[in-house]
């Protein structure tokens, strides 16, 4: 179960295995969710992987999905710890 994988990695703070379930989930035609998307991004902030994190926020944007507070705070975490905080604030 992808939503699973991605909590446990999560947890882990592991950006690289959660890269790789969300690649698997749309590889299988599966459309991630908000919530799948949320764990992402937490995990990209954990990791401090802020590219990552914006892609996923872009691809999210694409897909007419509204982030939820929690989301935009970890977004806006990863972006302060990799040093991007002109693109924080814009968050903001």
């Amino acid at each position: 179960m992808p939503g699973a994988t991605t909590c446990a990695s999560q947890k882990g703070g592991q950006p690289e295995q959660a890269t790789r379930v969300y690649e698997a989930v749309q590889w299988q035609g599966i459309v991630p969710d908000a919530t799948i998307f949320g764990a992402l991004i937490s995990t990209c902030e954990k990791g401090k992987q802020p590219e990552q994190a914006t892609r996923l926020y872009e691809a999210m944007q694409w897909q007419g999905m509204v982030l939820d507070v929690i989301t935009y705070s970890a977004l806006i975490s990863a972006c302060e710890k990799g040093k991007r905080l002109e693109q924080a604030l814009e968050m903001f």
